[in-house]
């Protein structure tokens, strides 16, 4: 009984560290439709995260008013023969970006939120019972500039207050016999970290020739500015002996630096190729020392890359067809290797540009300490701007 004690109390961490891995879910303009490819890129508000020098080439006033990820999620864990599936859906507000035009220099004002989960889930395993509450979110709050100096060369920069707020709470009931006498116990547990950070990135975009684009961004690592935590326990058994616990404190929220590069190549007037390459670099973040429990809350963050591949047909200038294809390695250890596909449509009007597409992540099975863990995501994207006067 007190391996699948120790398995279940580790289950929770194993399942849900692996949304972690970056640029998962669909977040830009058209990033989201051509496999979240933006690094060489221009005139797109979603220039503001994947390489803000590409903002200098948007010539409007501009906002984007949407930018949404609805996708419905699945999770099957398989600990020694027996299996748990976990099904939740998850609406994720990617972005809303405003910005303003000048000749030669672009500002914009962001909001984004690249990560969210949040569900509600219960496990069975013989005679364990566990029920977990779940919430993960981080909203990223801030301003960008793109400088352009020439037809062929822009810089960039955006700087980004993050906005972190992570829960978990868990019952863990236990009912079966101990030398032929019922033995019953109850175990609570709850954890809530808040927290402000910030992040940084900077970006060239270079066009040596007229169908071909390079760019490169550089992500700062995220460092921490102030946050906090609150945790508790609780457990009683049969005997109705009982003990508690209850702390807080400071907390840390810091996070892995990245630099990627992307190309773009048009090879006609009707199709664009675009790929990424983002290489993660390891960290390890200890957000809590010591919670409740006596455990410690951390992520250990893996060197690890990124490849996106993107496809633009344009069926005329207004109406585009596109794909996309990616893979993301796992980022942190006990995350998991993705691979994922985007089929989108694309209508740019004069006073908008609206997009829609669906996605499909799939995680590669690996097993971790015994526990086998297998993860798919499927579901819509939406992202709309809207272009004001010159």
């Amino acid at each position: 009984m007190k391996k699948i004690i120790f398995i279940l109390c580790l289950l929770p961490k194993l399942s849900f560290s692996i949304v972690q891995n970056n640029f998962l879910t669909p977040i830009g303009g058209i990033e989201g439709i051509t496999g979240n490819t933006g690094v060489a890129r221009r005139a797109s508000v979603g220039n503001v995260i994947y390489n803000p020098a590409g903002l200098a080439y948007i010539n409007t006033h501009k906002v984007s008013v949407s930018g949404s990820a609805f996708s419905q999620n699945w999770v099957d864990v398989n600990i020694a023969g027996a299996s748990e599936k976990i099904e939740y859906f998850q609406t994720t507000p990617s972005q809303i970006t405003t910005v303003y035009h000048t000749d030669k220099i672009n500002l914009a004002f962001s909001i984004l939120v690249p990560k969210v989960s949040k569900f509600k889930t219960s496990f069975e395993l013989g005679e364990i019972n566990s029920e977990v509450n779940y919430e993960d979110q981080e909203t990223y709050v801030g301003p960008s500039v793109g400088i352009r100096v020439s037809d062929t060369l822009s810089f960039g920069a955006s700087l980004f207050g993050i906005k972190r707020d992570f829960s978990k709470q868990e019952n863990l009931y236990i009912s079966g016999e101990e030398n032929g006498v019922p033995v019953t116990a109850q175990r609570f547990f709850s954890l809530g970290i808040t927290g402000i950070s910030a992040v940084g990135n900077v970006g060239v975009s270079y066009a040596p020739k007229k169908n071909l684009l390079f760019g490169l961004n550089i992500q700062s690592p995220k460092f921490n500015i102030n946050s906090n935590y609150e945790s508790k326990t609780f457990a009683t058994g049969t005997n109705n002996s009982t003990s508690s616990n209850a702390t807080k404190g400071d907390a840390t929220f810091t996070g892995p630096g990245e630099v990627s590069f992307g190309i773009e190549f048009d090879p006609s007037e009707k199709l664009k190729l675009l790929v990424d390459l983002g290489y993660q670099f390891s960290k390890f973040s200890l957000l809590v020392e010591e919670d409740a429990s006596g455990g410690r809350a951390f992520y250990d963050y893996n060197n690890s890359i990124r490849v996106h591949i993107g496809v633009e047909y344009y069926k005329s200038k207004k109406e585009a067809y596109t794909i996309g294809a990616s893979y993301n390695e796992k980022n942190e250890v006990s995350s998991l290797d993705f691979i994922g596909a985007t089929f989108g449509y694309r209508l740019r009007e004069e006073v908008a540009d609206s997009m829609i597409g669906l996605f499909i992540n799939k995680s590669l099975s690996e097993t971790i300490n015994n526990v086998e863990t297998n993860y798919l995501m499927a579901g819509v994207y939406l992202s709309s701007s809207i272009n004001f006067m010159k």
